[in-house]
């Protein structure tokens, strides 16, 4: 862990990355667990503390909510400034990301600097900059605290390493940043005469279905070994005509112990190549659980990296199918350190990216 990131996190969240650079951090976090672990500690603690924010209009209960949130998920550090034993919070995730800079309409702003020291195991200190907003009398407009506009010791608590978030009027005026409103400030669903309910709502929420188009772009059936012959040979010729669930069946019905050559090396490769071509046949007929079960096992008994970088891109195409992009994830990360695994390494890393985005998303 380095002083980099948090730097990249704001980045990401402030909108100050070009699409080049979201990709990569996208991917970067996909393939580094600490990375993402922060990166979610970080929008957990935002969360509550916007929460709190929403009914407070004190600098000072403000900076009191940031110093429980502190002790609350940084006992550590806690512990060794008071001696006080704390119990450690789980980070629930996941969790709506508050978008820095936002301002809209008639509201009142509340600027507040704060400091959060982590726990060694994680990184020495981090900052944690942003602005808070609280929904003020739209009949006076006013700024909450007028007079903070030169931060005293007593209000800020920030290091030198880091520089201070780019305050509202910053960001509102750089090219290229877009301005959003956070999920709590989103105008109300107007439904139009003769519409249902229902109906507008589903129009007004992101397009459902994303994992599925996720995976239509990217599955396509591996094709069959140049070696044919053998025990496998009635399945793969359903199989390469498409006929999957016929595929699946002379699998099944695929006697191990008769295997051309007859030699441990060959038997072994069979059962490979059977439960492998046995999982896409599933995975191709959208049976993405039973496809799972028959990849882990060709996994398992892979021959060669080759064979494993392959198997490693369908489990993570399969997980990505039955709706469970985490352990995509953690399959795509194994991927990628796979230096054999070829074209199957590219698209994992690429997957990665995207599939990371949509997580992320996901949370927003």
């Amino acid at each position: 862990m380095n002083e980099t990131w948090l730097e990249k996190i704001g980045d990401y969240l402030n909108g100050k990355m070009n699409h080049e650079e979201r990709m990569q951090f996208e991917a970067e976090m996909a393939s580094n667990e600490e990375l993402y672990a922060v990166f979610k500690l970080y929008q957990t603690i935002e969360k509550e503390m916007s929460e709190r924010a929403k009914h407070s209009s004190q600098e000072g209960e403000l900076k009191s909510s940031l110093d429980e949130l502190s002790t609350r998920y940084f006992p550590d550090e806690h512990e060794r400034e008071t001696g006080e034993n704390v119990t450690m919070y789980p980070v629930k995730g996941p969790t709506p990301v508050i978008p820095f800079g936002v301002v809209f309409g008639k509201v009142k702003r509340v600027r507040l600097w704060k400091s959060i020291a982590v726990a060694a195991s994680i990184i020495g200190l981090i900052i944690l900059g942003t602005i808070w907003f609280r929904q003020g009398d739209q009949n006076k407009p006013e700024i909450a605290s007028e007079h903070s506009s030169s931060d005293t010791s007593a209000d800020v608590s920030i290091t030198d390493s880091i520089s201070k978030s780019p305050s509202i009027d910053d960001q509102q005026n750089k090219p290229g940043v877009v301005v959003e409103k956070p999920e709590h400030q989103q105008e109300s669903i107007q439904v139009k005469p003769g519409k249902n309910l229902k109906e507008e709502v589903h129009q007004n929420r992101p397009k459902a279905g994303k994992l599925d188009a996720l995976f239509a772009s990217n599955f396509k059936p591996d094709t069959l070994p140049v070696r044919k012959a053998g025990p496998l040979q009635t399945a793969y010729q359903h199989y390469e005509s498409g006929d999957y669930e016929d595929a699946i069946s002379a699998f099944e019905q695929v006697n191990m112990d008769v295997v051309t050559r007859g030699n441990d090396t060959n038997k072994a490769l069979a059962a490979f190549y059977m439960h492998y071509f046995k999982g896409l046949s599933y995975l191709a007929i959208n049976r993405a659980s039973t496809a799972i079960q028959e990849l882990e096992k060709a996994l398992a008994g892979s021959p060669d990296a080759f064979s494993k970088g392959k198997t490693l891109w369908y489990l993570s195409l399969a997980y990505i199918k039955s709706g469970e992009p985490d352990k995509a994830l953690n399959y795509l990360r194994k991927l990628a350190v796979e230096k054999q695994a070829g074209i199957y390494r590219d698209q994992g890393v690429k997957l990665m990216g995207e599939l990371t985005r949509h997580s992320l998303n996901q949370a927003d």
